[in-house]
């Protein structure tokens, strides 16, 4: 595992602090129904919270975060000394979707060019950077017109891999991967799978066998909410074979267990948000773990909550929460030995925003 310079590294994205996007990107296909909220002149939410990732050594969570105009930014919470700050990359761009290599040195993106783009880079592309280097450095790993979105690197560090679609990001027609030379290989296309609108929460068990949360506008692959059949549209998670990524199961969890914000932790279990269609309270979720299909509670939380994100080794949690829709959320760390704590990242940032 590759050590980063703390110090240093705190420094180098210290000049970042002023750094905004000003220009709105393209819609980012991440509303999954947990994540939206109602649209009310009283409403405090003044930012989204997007996608967590911790480094393996459970030092940092890398959060994306969407300001009001549309701007999509990447901020670093050092969970010891409990210091947050956004990234220094470059404002002509929107950044999202961060996942950390298993080795700690890289940090995969997804990045759109949002003013004058050139045509090879319409869409989406998957950026890398190096955590090691003094400099915030980041390189375009894919090229050409398309939306590529939702990078995870494979168990040993060598490829992304990534779902791919039109420019518009309206869909997405297959999974990929590109190594460090650059190089991309077709994995699996969703031909015969309707629109597939969105794949999100992607993971690989230590096998590596790679699982995704598909997000889908054909009823035979989605899984509604029947209570809130016209709001709402929960994921199917699928679990696709190492090597060849033909899929292998759709991983069932209980039966009346909706789940949201799927993610990998120790030994395999995988940890998500879910809640009972049975007396759910639009939406308000609870922390679930499964294996062997098994499902257990492991924190009730009763909460309006839209993402989570859990280590590999189990240590520790961040999940996006908030007491109501019209609350601005913020990131809580949950440790199973020390309880659940409020980060206070949406203040600061918030703070960031004034005039």
């Amino acid at each position: 595992m590759v050590v980063i310079d703390l110090t240093r590294f705190k420094r180098m994205i210290l000049r970042a602090a002023s750094i905004s996007i000003t220009v709105i990107g393209l819609t980012h296909l991440q509303a999954c129904a947990m994540g939206q909220y109602p649209s009310s002149a009283e409403s405090e939410v003044k930012f989204h919270f997007g996608l967590m990732d911790f480094t393996p050594d459970n030092q940092m969570l890398i959060f994306e975060y969407v300001l009001p105009n549309g701007a999509e930014k990447v901020g670093f919470y050092f969970l010891g000394s409990k210091e947050r700050f956004p990234v220094d990359l470059p404002s002509n761009r929107y950044w999202s979707e961060p996942a950390v290599s298993p080795d700690g040195r890289y940090l995969a993106l997804t990045s759109a060019c949002v003013v004058s783009c050139l045509k090879e880079d319409m869409g989406a592309q998957i950026a890398l950077i190096d955590l090691s280097n003094s400099e915030p450095n980041f390189k375009l790993m894919t090229t050409g017109p398309g939306y590529k979105s939702g990078p995870v690197f494979t168990n040993n560090g060598k490829h992304i891999v990534y779902a791919f679609g039109p420019d518009n990001g309206r869909s997405h027609r297959g999974l990929a991967r590109v190594n460090f030379d650059g190089e991309e290989e077709v994995l699996q296309r969703f031909d015969d799978w309707g629109i597939v609108r969105a794949v999100r929460h992607a993971f690989f068990d230590s096998h590596g066998n790679y699982y995704a949360a598909i997000y889908s506008a054909d009823s035979a692959i989605r899984k509604p909410l029947k209570k809130y059949r016209s709001a709402i549209s929960f994921p199917v998670l699928y679990k696709f074979r190492r090597g060849d990524y033909k899929v292998l199961d759709v991983v069932e969890f209980a039966k009346e267990t909706f789940i949201s914000s799927p993610s990998i932790s120790k030994d395999d279990e995988i940890v998500f948000l879910g809640f009972s269609e049975e007396g759910a309270d639009r939406f308000r979720t609870d922390i679930y773990a499964s294996k062997d299909n098994v499902v257990r509670k492991i924190l009730p939380m009763n909460a309006r909550n839209s993402f989570m994100k859990s280590s590999r080794d189990g240590s520790v949690m961040a999940i996006i929460s908030a007491e109501d829709f019209y609350s601005q959320k913020d990131i809580y760390i949950y440790r199973p030995s020390s309880g659940l704590e409020k980060t206070g990242i949406s203040d600061e940032i918030i703070a960031d925003l004034q005039p």
